[in-house]
């Protein structure tokens, strides 16, 4: 009897055992092999490395943000595409027979605006694979280059005629808090600008880089004013540019240089690419002495494999390709954090978020001005204020506001408590008063 039962426990544990072991095996492991490198490098994916510190741990992929790309159009049938665009417009086709209200949808005859797409919004379908930061954030398309990779004012002697990069700015300006037809309420609007554009000053052989004052600049800072956070790559001219070009020189832009991850998703091997532009931008002259600090992040820009467009058909048979390196490939990566802190804390302004970039990047190279006040005494000329952190962004994003809200009901409650001992005192004195008055009043 006692066999039997010592041989029945074994029988137990034995299956137990075996049931966890396959259990245990038939779950699939994150692996570094199983994902592309610079969404989870920048804590935004979950992985081996990181997790559970990332974005997507804290439950964050851009539901609810719009992001517009303003580009080279985009290959929105393309399966990691799919479904996102909310609205779109064509600036390289006259607008006489193509209509700019939204409701157009230009194709990608160039492949850098799918790839920019797919880098900040891509749900990676159909392996899931190659996604972007925010894959669930949606998708306009702005697009403003033709199949050259350069927009009509670029081209010499037209800039004063037409320039398609000043007409998207226009539009988004004037488009920012639109009902797209057919969209949710909760994507109505542009909520970011992914720009992975550049253009150099016309003077640029004088004076070098832009300082800010440039039309393109002027305009993303209206369009910042109006509450749309801007995100710009600073360019690809190496260690040697003198200062940074137009757009990526605006002072209220978010502006991204890049860095080489070692095809590794562990960040301490990082280093700047050797074609990021390097800081500080040209001097505006103006008491600000901290607008000049560009750039304000850095990201993984290097040997990207991304979306990859059709030039003939829409993208919806295509797949994932080696997209080459750039600035262009970082600041998308950066547009589709901000959507998981804007998903986070829908209040925060432009500004705030371009602080808690700043504040929560990892610092990285030697302080240029180690007296400036924090954060600004950890810029430096290559990382700007350090390498871009998903994770401490997104968090301090949703915690944004908390602790002042959390005081100034501290000091409510305090003060209500304070002024009910005061109320409660004052009518034990008077009760003692009056009772004194009236027992003086029975004796005589």
């Amino acid at each position: 009897m006692i066999k039997n039962i010592l041989c029945k426990k074994m029988f137990t544990v034995t299956i137990t055992v075996v049931l966890l072991s396959v259990s245990i095996f038939m779950i699939t492991p994150m692996s570094s092999e199983a994902s592309d490198i610079a969404n989870p490098a920048v804590k935004a994916k979950q992985s081996n490395e990181y997790s559970p510190n990332t974005a997507w741990d804290l439950g964050y992929t851009g539901k609810g943000i719009n992001i517009a790309i303003m580009d080279t159009g985009v290959d929105d049938a393309h399966p990691s595409l799919k479904g996102k665009m909310l609205a779109g417009v064509d600036f390289t086709k006259p607008e006489l027979f193509f209509p700019r209200d939204g409701s157009y949808d230009p194709d990608d005859t160039n492949g850098h605006g799918t790839t920019c797409a797919g880098i900040a919004t891509g749900t990676g379908e159909p392996e899931k694979k190659y996604q972007g930061t925010a894959p669930d954030a949606m998708l306009i398309d702005v697009r403003i280059g033709t199949a050259l990779g350069i927009g009509p004012g670029e081209i010499p002697y037209l800039q004063d005629i037409y320039d398609s990069a000043l007409e998207g700015i226009e539009w988004t300006i004037k488009y920012k808090d639109s009902e797209w037809e057919g969209a949710p309420e909760d994507n109505y609007g542009i909520d970011i600008l992914s720009l992975s554009w550049g253009i150099y000053p016309e003077d640029e052989g004088t004076v070098g880089g832009s300082d800010g004052s440039d039309e393109y600049s002027t305009g993303l800072n209206r369009l910042v004013d109006a509450g749309v956070v801007v995100v710009v790559s600073c360019g690809n001219e190496g260690p040697d540019n003198d200062g940074l070009w137009c757009m990526g020189a605006a002072s209220k832009v978010i502006t991204v240089g890049a860095t080489d991850d070692k095809n590794t998703i562990t960040r301490t091997d990082d280093v700047i690419a050797d074609y990021s532009s390097r800081g500080p931008r040209k001097d505006n002259g103006d008491d600000d002495p901290y607008d000049e600090l560009k750039p304000d992040v850095v990201a993984p820009g290097t040997d990207i494999i991304q979306a990859e467009y059709d030039r003939i058909g829409d993208g919806s048979d295509n797949g994932y390709g080696d997209r080459g390196s750039g600035t262009s490939y970082a600041s998308p990566n950066v547009a589709g954090i901000v959507a998981l802190m804007l998903e986070a804390n829908p209040d925060l302004t432009p500004k705030q978020i371009k602080d808690i970039l700043r504040e929560t990047a990892e610092p990285r190279g030697t302080p240029e001005y180690p007296d400036y006040p924090y954060p600004h005494n950890k810029w430096n000329r290559s990382y700007g204020y350090g390498v871009v952190d998903a994770y401490e962004a997104v968090k301090t994003a949703k915690d944004f506001g908390k602790e002042k809200e959390e005081k100034t009901g501290e000091e409510v409650i305090g003060g209500g408590l304070w002024f009910t001992a005061v109320l409660l005192i004052s009518l034990l004195i008077i009760a003692a008063v009056v009772v004194y008055v009236i027992k003086f009043r029975k004796k005589h």
